[in-house]
C-alpha cells in the first residue's frame, strides 16, 4: 500500500490452450485508515507482577481485520520491581506493507486492594496535533472499595501529552477516598499529524 493509498492488483488468466494472459490495476483506497492499536485496560502493573501488553492490546486493520498478532515488542525499558513510568515500542506491519507503531507508557505502582476504582470507556485514543482531549470525558465510573461512588469532580488529571507535535504520552487520573486511599487510571493518547 503506497503512501497515496493506492495497491497494484494482477489479475492472470487462462484460456483452454493455456495461454496466459496477465494485467494490472491500480486501485485507490479513498476511506482506508491505517491501524489503530486499542486498548482493553490501563497500562498499569502492581510492582513484581509480569507486564503483558499484549493482554490487554489489539491491533484492528480495516482490510485484514485483526491483526493483533503481527505486533511485535520492540523495545522496553520497564522494570516491574520498581514503581515509576516507562516505555514499550511496538511495531507491525499490515499485509500490504502499512508499518505501524507506536511508543506506549507503562506504569508500576504499588498494589492497594482497598483503593479507589477510575473505569475509563477507552484507554488509548487518537487525536491530532493541536486537539487536545478531555480525558474526563472518558470516566465511565469511579467507586471506591465498597462499590460507593465518587463524585468525578474530585478526580485530578495530570497531563504528559504534548498536543503540538506528533507524538504520544498519558494522563494520569487520580482520586481519594474518604479514607485517604489513592486510586489512579492512565489514559494512552497518540498525537498524529
Amino acid at each position: 500500500l503506497s503512501d497515496d493509498g493506492s495497491v497494484d492488483v494482477s489479475f492472470v488468466v487462462f484460456d483452454n490452450a493455456n495461454n496466459m494472459c496477465r494485467h494490472i490495476r491500480t486501485v485507490f483506497y479513498d476511506d482506508y485508515q491505517s491501524p489503530r492499536f486499542t486498548l482493553t485496560k490501563p497500562l498499569v502493573y502492581y510492582t513484581g507482577q509480569t507486564v503483558a501488553v499484549m493482554d490487554r492490546l489489539k491491533l484492528n486493520d480495516s482490510l485484514s481485520g485483526d491483526i493483533t498478532h503481527k505486533v511485535k515488542l520492540e523495545a522496553s525499558n520497564v522494570n516491574n520491581d520498581q514503581v515509576g513510568q516507562y516505555e514499550v515500542s511496538l511495531v507491525a506491519v499490515t499485509d500490504y506493507g502499512d508499518e505501524i507503531t507506536a511508543r506506549l507508557p507503562i506504569n508500576i505502582q504499588k498494589y492497594d486492594a482497598l483503593a479507589p476504582v477510575i473505569q475509563l470507556s477507552d484507554y488509548l485514543v487518537y487525536t491530532k496535533v493541536g486537539e487536545p482531549i478531555h480525558p474526563k470525558d472518558y470516566i465511565t465510573e469511579i467507586k471506591d472499595f465498597n462499590g460507593f461512588p465518587i463524585d468525578i469532580n474530585v478526580v485530578f488529571v495530570f497531563n504528559q501529552v504534548d498536543f503540538s507535535k506528533p507524538g504520544g504520552g498519558q494522563f494520569r487520573l487520580e482520586v481519594s477516598d474518604g479514607d485517604g486511599r489513592t486510586g489512579y487510571s492512565f489514559l494512552s493518547v497518540i498525537v498524529e499529524e
